[in-house]
Protein backbone atom coordinates (compact mmCIF):
# COMPACT_ATOMS: atom_id res chain seq x y z
CA UNK A 1 0.00 0.00 0.00
CA UNK A 2 2.74 2.22 1.09
CA UNK A 3 4.90 1.69 -2.19
CA UNK A 4 1.65 2.71 -4.66
CA UNK A 5 1.72 5.84 -2.46
CA UNK A 6 4.90 6.31 -3.43
CA UNK A 7 4.47 5.61 -6.90
CA UNK A 8 1.96 7.99 -6.80
CA UNK A 9 3.49 10.91 -5.62
CA UNK A 10 6.86 10.28 -7.89
CA UNK A 11 4.03 10.64 -10.77
CA UNK A 12 2.42 13.66 -9.56
CA UNK A 13 5.77 15.10 -8.50
CA UNK A 14 7.15 14.63 -12.57
CA UNK A 15 3.86 15.30 -13.98
CA UNK A 16 4.09 18.38 -11.87
CA UNK A 17 7.94 19.61 -12.78
CA UNK A 18 6.66 18.66 -16.71
CA UNK A 19 3.59 21.42 -16.09
CA UNK A 20 5.74 24.16 -14.47
CA UNK A 21 8.46 23.68 -17.16
CA UNK A 22 6.48 24.29 -19.98
CA UNK A 23 4.57 27.01 -18.00
CA UNK A 24 8.07 28.62 -17.98
CA UNK A 25 9.14 27.66 -21.47
CA UNK A 26 5.41 29.65 -22.37
CA UNK A 27 6.83 32.57 -19.79
CA UNK A 28 9.80 33.06 -22.11
CA UNK A 29 8.54 32.77 -25.30
CA UNK A 30 5.59 35.17 -24.72
CA UNK A 31 6.49 38.67 -25.35
CA UNK A 32 6.94 41.18 -21.93
CA UNK A 33 5.37 43.98 -23.10
CA UNK A 34 5.55 47.29 -21.14
CA UNK A 35 3.19 50.02 -22.61
CA UNK A 36 6.59 52.47 -22.82
CA UNK A 37 7.04 49.76 -25.61
CA UNK A 38 3.87 50.37 -27.79
CA UNK A 39 5.66 52.90 -29.44
CA UNK A 40 7.55 49.80 -31.31
CA UNK A 41 4.52 48.58 -32.68
CA UNK A 42 3.62 50.42 -35.81
CA UNK A 43 1.17 50.21 -37.97
CA UNK A 44 -0.20 52.27 -41.11
CA UNK A 45 -3.71 54.22 -41.39
CA UNK A 46 -5.96 52.66 -44.87
CA UNK A 47 -9.27 52.75 -46.41
CA UNK A 48 -12.30 51.81 -45.06
CA UNK A 49 -13.70 50.83 -48.20
CA UNK A 50 -12.88 50.03 -51.70
CA UNK A 51 -15.07 51.04 -54.51
CA UNK A 52 -14.80 51.35 -58.38
CA UNK A 53 -16.59 54.43 -60.11
CA UNK A 54 -18.34 52.89 -63.39
CA UNK A 55 -20.00 54.54 -66.24
CA UNK A 56 -23.45 55.25 -65.75
CA UNK A 57 -24.16 55.18 -69.92
CA UNK A 58 -23.23 54.72 -72.86
CA UNK A 59 -20.83 57.69 -74.30
CA UNK A 60 -17.56 59.00 -74.77
CA UNK A 61 -15.21 59.95 -71.91
CA UNK A 62 -13.85 63.13 -72.25
CA UNK A 63 -12.22 64.35 -68.88
CA UNK A 64 -10.79 62.73 -65.57
CA UNK A 65 -10.45 65.22 -63.13
CA UNK A 66 -8.17 63.01 -60.91
CA UNK A 67 -5.37 61.08 -61.22
CA UNK A 68 -4.27 58.24 -58.86
CA UNK A 69 -3.15 59.96 -55.12
CA UNK A 70 -5.61 62.71 -55.47
CA UNK A 71 -8.16 63.25 -52.64
CA UNK A 72 -11.23 64.42 -53.20
CA UNK A 73 -14.57 65.74 -51.16
CA UNK A 74 -17.93 64.32 -51.61
CA UNK A 75 -19.70 66.57 -54.76
CA UNK A 76 -16.20 66.41 -56.39
CA UNK A 77 -16.78 66.14 -60.22
CA UNK A 78 -14.03 63.02 -60.71
CA UNK A 79 -14.84 62.38 -64.29
CA UNK A 80 -17.17 64.12 -67.58
CA UNK A 81 -18.18 62.19 -70.32
CA UNK A 82 -19.19 64.15 -73.79
CA UNK A 83 -22.84 65.65 -73.03
CA UNK A 84 -23.15 68.02 -76.32
CA UNK A 85 -26.23 66.03 -77.37
CA UNK A 86 -27.77 65.96 -73.92
CA UNK A 87 -27.46 69.60 -73.46
CA UNK A 88 -29.33 70.44 -76.56
CA UNK A 89 -32.00 67.63 -75.34
CA UNK A 90 -32.06 69.60 -72.34
CA UNK A 91 -32.65 72.97 -74.02
CA UNK A 92 -35.40 71.86 -76.33
CA UNK A 93 -37.46 70.04 -73.59
CA UNK A 94 -37.21 73.61 -71.87
CA UNK A 95 -38.63 75.58 -75.42
CA UNK A 96 -41.55 73.00 -75.56
CA UNK A 97 -42.06 73.07 -71.66
CA UNK A 98 -42.02 76.92 -72.06
CA UNK A 99 -44.14 77.47 -75.20
CA UNK A 100 -47.58 78.20 -74.59
CA UNK A 101 -48.84 77.65 -78.47
CA UNK A 102 -50.82 74.96 -77.52
CA UNK A 103 -52.69 76.01 -74.74
CA UNK A 104 -53.44 79.89 -77.11
CA UNK A 105 -54.39 77.65 -79.98
CA UNK A 106 -57.20 75.14 -78.01
CA UNK A 107 -57.99 78.66 -76.08
CA UNK A 108 -59.13 79.96 -79.39
CA UNK A 109 -60.78 77.07 -80.82
CA UNK A 110 -62.71 77.09 -77.13
CA UNK A 111 -63.68 80.75 -78.10
CA UNK A 112 -65.02 79.78 -81.53
CA UNK A 113 -66.88 77.32 -80.20
CA UNK A 114 -68.61 78.86 -77.86
CA UNK A 115 -69.55 81.37 -80.69
CA UNK A 116 -70.85 79.14 -82.77
CA UNK A 117 -72.85 77.44 -80.07
CA UNK A 118 -74.51 80.96 -79.27
CA UNK A 119 -75.15 81.45 -82.70
CA UNK A 120 -76.60 77.79 -83.69
CA UNK A 121 -79.36 78.36 -80.33
CA UNK A 122 -80.26 81.89 -81.72
CA UNK A 123 -81.05 80.70 -84.82
CA UNK A 124 -82.92 77.91 -83.25
CA UNK A 125 -85.10 80.27 -81.55
CA UNK A 126 -86.19 81.40 -85.01
CA UNK A 127 -86.59 78.26 -86.19
CA UNK A 128 -83.86 78.66 -88.83
CA UNK A 129 -81.81 75.96 -87.06
CA UNK A 130 -82.48 72.06 -86.27
CA UNK A 131 -81.69 71.08 -82.63
CA UNK A 132 -79.02 68.62 -84.49
CA UNK A 133 -77.16 71.55 -84.91
CA UNK A 134 -77.46 72.51 -81.78
CA UNK A 135 -76.10 69.40 -80.36
CA UNK A 136 -73.48 69.49 -83.06
CA UNK A 137 -72.20 72.95 -81.89
CA UNK A 138 -72.41 71.92 -77.94
CA UNK A 139 -70.35 68.86 -79.04
CA UNK A 140 -67.91 70.87 -80.67
CA UNK A 141 -67.45 73.14 -77.54
CA UNK A 142 -66.83 70.08 -75.47
CA UNK A 143 -64.31 69.16 -77.85
CA UNK A 144 -62.46 72.11 -77.94
CA UNK A 145 -62.67 72.68 -74.09
CA UNK A 146 -61.14 69.25 -73.76
CA UNK A 147 -58.07 69.76 -76.28
CA UNK A 148 -57.38 72.71 -74.48
CA UNK A 149 -57.29 70.72 -70.45
CA UNK A 150 -55.18 68.22 -73.00
CA UNK A 151 -53.07 71.32 -74.06
CA UNK A 152 -52.26 72.06 -69.97
CA UNK A 153 -51.50 68.59 -69.11
CA UNK A 154 -49.00 68.18 -72.28
CA UNK A 155 -47.39 71.28 -70.75
CA UNK A 156 -47.21 69.98 -67.71
CA UNK A 157 -45.61 66.73 -68.86
CA UNK A 158 -43.02 68.84 -70.66
CA UNK A 159 -41.95 70.34 -67.42
CA UNK A 160 -41.59 67.28 -66.69
CA UNK A 161 -39.56 66.26 -69.73
CA UNK A 162 -37.14 68.76 -68.42
CA UNK A 163 -36.46 67.60 -65.19
CA UNK A 164 -35.93 64.01 -66.69
CA UNK A 165 -33.32 65.50 -69.23
CA UNK A 166 -32.24 67.92 -66.82
CA UNK A 167 -31.48 64.22 -65.02
CA UNK A 168 -29.73 62.17 -67.33
CA UNK A 169 -27.47 65.33 -67.64
CA UNK A 170 -26.13 64.90 -64.38
CA UNK A 171 -24.89 61.27 -65.16
CA UNK A 172 -22.75 62.67 -67.56
CA UNK A 173 -20.72 64.13 -64.79
CA UNK A 174 -19.77 61.44 -62.22
CA UNK A 175 -20.00 62.87 -58.71
CA UNK A 176 -17.67 61.33 -55.43
CA UNK A 177 -20.48 59.97 -53.58
CA UNK A 178 -18.05 60.24 -50.37
CA UNK A 179 -14.61 61.63 -49.24
CA UNK A 180 -11.95 59.79 -49.99
CA UNK A 181 -8.69 59.40 -52.34
CA UNK A 182 -8.40 57.75 -56.60
CA UNK A 183 -6.59 54.34 -55.77
CA UNK A 184 -6.02 53.65 -59.67
CA UNK A 185 -7.81 54.28 -63.03
CA UNK A 186 -8.83 51.72 -65.09
CA UNK A 187 -6.53 52.40 -68.35
CA UNK A 188 -6.12 48.77 -69.07
CA UNK A 189 -10.04 48.60 -69.75
CA UNK A 190 -10.07 51.71 -71.80
CA UNK A 191 -10.93 54.23 -69.31
CA UNK A 192 -8.96 56.98 -71.43
CA UNK A 193 -9.91 60.58 -72.55
CA UNK A 194 -11.62 60.28 -76.16
CA UNK A 195 -12.78 56.60 -75.07
CA UNK A 196 -15.87 55.17 -76.21
CA UNK A 197 -17.77 53.47 -73.00
CA UNK A 198 -20.40 51.31 -72.44
CA UNK A 199 -22.82 51.86 -69.37
CA UNK A 200 -21.57 50.22 -66.30
CA UNK A 201 -17.56 50.42 -67.53
CA UNK A 202 -15.15 50.92 -65.31
CA UNK A 203 -13.51 54.19 -64.86
CA UNK A 204 -11.46 54.41 -61.72
CA UNK A 205 -11.05 53.08 -58.57
CA UNK A 206 -12.05 55.14 -55.24
CA UNK A 207 -10.96 54.79 -51.57
CA UNK A 208 -13.08 56.12 -48.80
CA UNK A 209 -11.60 57.56 -46.08
CA UNK A 210 -14.57 58.59 -43.65
CA UNK A 211 -13.91 56.43 -41.20
CA UNK A 212 -10.18 55.16 -41.78
CA UNK A 213 -8.71 52.13 -40.29
CA UNK A 214 -5.71 51.96 -38.60
CA UNK A 215 -3.96 48.57 -38.73
CA UNK A 216 -2.17 47.96 -36.65
CA UNK A 217 0.32 44.22 -35.35
CA UNK A 218 0.39 44.06 -31.45
CA UNK A 219 2.12 41.53 -28.89
CA UNK A 220 -0.82 39.02 -27.03
CA UNK A 221 -0.77 40.75 -23.83
CA UNK A 222 -1.56 43.61 -25.47
CA UNK A 223 -4.31 42.61 -27.05
CA UNK A 224 -5.75 40.54 -24.47
CA UNK A 225 -6.69 43.86 -22.53
CA UNK A 226 -8.06 45.34 -25.57
CA UNK A 227 -11.99 44.88 -26.13
CA UNK A 228 -13.30 45.06 -29.37
CA UNK A 229 -16.32 47.91 -29.69
CA UNK A 230 -13.68 49.72 -26.86
CA UNK A 231 -12.68 52.96 -27.62
CA UNK A 232 -8.38 53.73 -27.54
CA UNK A 233 -6.37 56.24 -28.19
CA UNK A 234 -4.04 56.45 -31.26
CA UNK A 235 -0.77 58.53 -32.30
CA UNK A 236 -1.43 59.30 -36.04
CA UNK A 237 1.90 60.95 -38.01
CA UNK A 238 2.82 64.22 -36.88
CA UNK A 239 -0.32 64.87 -35.24
CA UNK A 240 0.17 66.31 -31.45
CA UNK A 241 -2.58 64.92 -30.20
CA UNK A 242 -3.76 61.63 -30.42
CA UNK A 243 -7.11 60.33 -31.98
CA UNK A 244 -9.64 57.74 -30.65
CA UNK A 245 -10.48 54.80 -32.53
CA UNK A 246 -12.78 52.03 -32.21
CA UNK A 247 -11.61 48.51 -32.02
CA UNK A 248 -13.08 46.45 -35.14
CA UNK A 249 -11.17 43.82 -36.01
CA UNK A 250 -8.50 41.35 -33.99
CA UNK A 251 -7.37 38.06 -35.54
CA UNK A 252 -8.49 34.98 -34.56
CA UNK A 253 -4.44 33.84 -34.77
CA UNK A 254 -1.09 35.67 -34.45
CA UNK A 255 1.20 35.79 -37.15
CA UNK A 256 3.58 32.33 -36.89
CA UNK A 257 6.89 34.66 -37.07
CA UNK A 258 6.56 37.60 -35.39
CA UNK A 259 3.69 36.05 -33.14
CA UNK A 260 1.60 39.20 -32.87
CA UNK A 261 -1.97 39.63 -33.49
CA UNK A 262 -3.45 42.01 -36.57
CA UNK A 263 -6.44 44.47 -34.93
CA UNK A 264 -8.14 46.98 -36.81
CA UNK A 265 -9.49 50.52 -35.24
CA UNK A 266 -11.75 52.78 -37.00
CA UNK A 267 -11.34 56.63 -37.07
CA UNK A 268 -13.86 59.43 -37.63
CA UNK A 269 -12.06 61.41 -40.28
CA UNK A 270 -15.08 63.39 -41.71
CA UNK A 271 -12.78 65.96 -42.11
CA UNK A 272 -10.46 64.31 -44.15
CA UNK A 273 -7.36 65.14 -42.16
CA UNK A 274 -5.97 61.74 -41.55
CA UNK A 275 -4.61 60.35 -44.88
CA UNK A 276 -4.23 56.76 -45.88
CA UNK A 277 -1.07 55.60 -45.72
CA UNK A 278 -0.05 57.47 -42.70
CA UNK A 279 2.00 55.22 -39.49
CA UNK A 280 0.16 55.25 -36.70
CA UNK A 281 0.39 53.31 -33.07
CA UNK A 282 -1.50 52.43 -30.06
CA UNK A 283 -1.03 54.32 -27.08
CA UNK A 284 -1.30 54.13 -23.71
CA UNK A 285 -3.70 56.20 -21.96
CA UNK A 286 -1.49 57.91 -19.40
CA UNK A 287 0.50 58.58 -22.58
CA UNK A 288 -2.23 60.43 -24.42
CA UNK A 289 -3.28 62.35 -21.08
CA UNK A 290 0.17 63.63 -20.63
CA UNK A 291 0.75 64.75 -24.43
CA UNK A 292 -2.52 66.10 -24.72
CA UNK A 293 -1.98 67.97 -20.98
CA UNK A 294 1.68 69.37 -22.51
CA UNK A 295 0.06 70.71 -25.93
CA UNK A 296 -2.67 72.79 -23.81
Amino acid sequence: MAFKQSAALSVFAIGLVVVLNKAHAFQDTAPNVERADLARYEGFTMPSEELPLQSYIDGVLQTLHVKPGDHFKKGDVLVSLDDDLQVLAVQVAKLRAESMAEVHVAEARVEEAQVELESQRELAEKSSATPRDVRRAEAGLAIAEAELELAKENRQLEAKQVEIEEERLTLYHLRATFDGEVLSIATAEGAIEGAALRQNDPIMHLASLDPIVARISLPKPVVGELRVGGVYPLGVGDQADPVHGRLKRVASVADRGSQLVEVEFEIPNAEGRIRSGVRCRLQDTAEAEAKAASSE
